[in-house]
């Protein structure tokens, strides 16, 4: 059982709540912004509803929106979930975090509003004494990402699965900090939607008995206010830096902004060994066309050299545009190399080709027959 409850109902002195199995309670202050300071009555009320009026013994959801509630007025050792507004400096807010989150074994899940926090000297020493959430699974901040980074260095999550980011129109440089350098998991999963980045670190494994992501890092730059700045595949680039991931042998890349054969080699690089390749153009503007041939240099497939693709067992394209006769050359290059024609002695590709624009099998397999061995060796 949970509840929301209008501040107004606080004028009657005539309120009387019976709730012995609240499990949740969210307070939200409607007379300030969220980057202004609570008024001390909205913290009053809040008070008033957590101690008295709703005091539960199974209470283990807090969400107090748009103000900061005094340490000991949260009731934390039997919190799952908690949601807290966060204002004045750093320094501060880091000592009330440690306060707040110092007895909270069961805590999985956390969301700290920092917009109100603007302090932006940049501090990138050592970082402080950490708090340790040994059970917290998902982490929400709204705020820079730089603040939003400077307050995560606080907490100590060994069991992470999720951190999600907020960030409105602030800078991005600091997002590439909450990416591991050794995760967990062979398979990579990156999304790129309008104004949404994501990044998965998912076990194969898993994938035939229900998917466990390892680990999800979101950034989402929209608010109700602004759109938000829209991302671009460079951003991936950014956000990835020099990372390596050696163990990543599956890579899903999904995108909704055009990209060509050089962004791709620069992506690639990124990894040592793919075995499984999968790139999904999600545009929804219809008349937007991204051609087949524009997204990877068949030369790092079974390419003699050291590649990120040498090893490659399996290739999947969906929403790419298939042009007669400009794709042919494209296409039936990599047919050679589904039919294990490349002279590597590698097992064949297996090649799907999805949700393609203008083009069905007939015509595919008439791309393949019109075109001689001059095209299959261009």
């Amino acid at each position: 059982m949970s509840s929301d409850i209008s501040s107004r109902l606080f004028n009657s002195r005539d309120v009387q709540c019976i709730t012995p199995v609240l499990e949740g309670f969210r307070f939200v202050n409607t007379t300030d912004l969220n980057w202004c300071p609570s008024n001390e009555a909205s913290v009053k009320r809040a008070e008033l509803s957590t101690f008295t009026m709703f005091r539960s013994q199974l209470l283990s959801s807090l969400h107090f929106i748009g103000m900061t509630i005094p340490r000991s007025s949260i009731p934390t050792s039997m919190l799952t979930s908690l949601a807290l507004t966060l204002v004045e400096t750093i320094a501060s807010t880091e000592q009330y975090l440690r306060d707040v989150l110092s007895d909270t074994p069961s805590l999985t899940s956390l969301s700290l509003d920092l917009w109100s926090i603007h302090d932006m000297s940049v501090d990138e020493g050592p970082n402080p004494d950490t708090i340790l959430l040994p059970e917290l699974r998902y982490l929400t901040m709204r705020g820079t990402c730089y603040i939003c980074w400077r307050i995560s260095r606080t907490l100590s999550v060994p069991s992470i699965n999720e951190i999600c980011i907020k960030t409105g129109r602030s800078p991005l440089q600091f997002a590439s900090n909450f990416i591991p350098f050794s995760p967990r998991g062979d398979r990579l999963r990156i999304t790129i939607e309008k104004s949404k980045l994501q990044v998965e670190f998912v076990e194969s494994e898993s994938l035939r008995g229900g998917e466990t992501t390892h680990f999800a890092f979101t950034i989402l730059t929209g608010t109700e206010f602004h759109e938000g700045i829209r991302f671009c595949n460079n951003h991936v680039i950014e956000l990835l830096q020099s990372r390596r991931f050696p163990k990543i042998t599956a890579f899903e890349y999904s995108t909704s902004d055009n990209f060509d054969t050089t962004f791709m080699s620069k992506l690639l690089s990124h990894f040592t060994s793919l075995q499984e390749l999968s790139l999904n153009f999600s545009c929804p503007m219809e008349w937007i066309v991204f051609r087949i041939q524009h997204t990877i240099n068949l030369k790092l497939i079974r390419s003699p050299t050291p590649s990120p693709l040498q090893s490659l067992r399996k290739l999947v394209f969906q929403n790419f545009s298939v042009t007669f006769p400009q794709s042919v050359p494209y296409l039936t290059k990599l047919r050679s190399f589904t039919q294990g024609a490349d002279g590597t002695g590698l097992p064949p590709l297996i090649l799907e080709i999805k949700d393609r624009e203008g083009v069905d099998d007939a015509i595919l397999h008439a791309c393949y027959a019109s075109v001689g061995q001059d095209a299959a060796d261009s």
